[in-house]
């Protein structure tokens, strides 16, 4: 029998092994209820940007850009379309791949705020349903102005190249909100084909590091607890092994 087996065997290492098992076993199930506690936040808080909320209470009165945090969220817009505040962004294409334009109005809420909101696509402009003036209540995705053409020119009149503040501002009667809205509920009209979000219907949720680190900070002390365990064998099984007058490079050799 080698000296580090019956090290192993003796009352005392028995106990300190199951100790060790013991305590490794604990730092597991509990770096394993930590990532399944970092999850359900995930869940939860994703579930909270999910859920339907008025614009106002999402996008505070005078803010001059989108939050990242605000992005992609439900939102309710529920206002009157403002006369003169359309915009038609052409060369895009419909759920079925044909090329039209999508159609943008801006609607007027409650607290005197116009929102930009992508109602859907039209093969022509002349397709589109005249909303001006109308009131509606419409929901959808929070979006960040396009802005992959910074240098698309501008004209007073005339389809835009993409959905800017900057183009809106210059067409519309009042500048609007910052960013705009997509449609994903239910048309305003008629005859709108539905657009898909360019920012995702499931908003990003910024993952829980302090959470992450508690996990792993578990599993770094069941490391440990093996580092030590080891430790304190090796130097019993060397002390076995220098009673026993065993000499010679393989006394520095931990032999189990």
């Amino acid at each position: 029998m080698t000296p580090g087996l019956r090290v192993l065997l003796t009352p005392a290492w028995i106990l300190r092994t199951v100790g060790a098992l013991l305590a490794v076993a604990v730092c597991i199930a509990a770096a394993v209820w930590q990532y399944h506690r970092t999850d359900d936040q995930l869940a939860v808080a994703r579930a909270a940007q999910s859920q339907l909320v008025p614009y106002d209470v999402v996008v505070p009165a005078n803010s001059d850009s989108l939050d990242i945090e605000w992005l992609g969220r439900n939102v309710a817009v529920d206002g009157e379309v403002v006369p003169g505040a359309r915009s038609y962004v052409r060369s895009r294409l419909s759920p079925d791949g044909e090329v039209g334009y999508l159609v943008v109005d801006g609607v007027r809420i409650a607290d005197g705020r116009t929102v930009a909101v992508l109602q859907g696509w039209v093969p022509d402009p002349a397709a589109a349903p005249r909303l001006a003036g109308e009131r509606i209540r419409v929901t959808g995705r929070l979006q960040p102005q396009e802005n992959f053409y910074a240098g698309a020119p501008v004209e007073p009149e005339g389809p835009l190249l993409t959905i800017s503040d900057a183009g809106l501002a210059t067409q519309w009667p009042t500048p609007p909100d910052p960013g705009y809205v997509t449609v994903t509920g239910d048309p305003a009209a008629v005859g709108l084909s539905p657009v898909v979000p360019l920012v995702g219907t499931d908003p990003d949720v910024p993952f829980p590091l302090q959470n992450a680190f508690y996990s792993l900070q578990w599993l770094i002390f069941a490391v440990i607890v093996v580092v030590i365990w080891a430790r304190f064998l090796r130097d019993d099984v060397r002390a076995a092994r220098g009673t026993d007058g065993e000499v010679a490079p393989e006394a520095d050799r931990v032999s189990l």
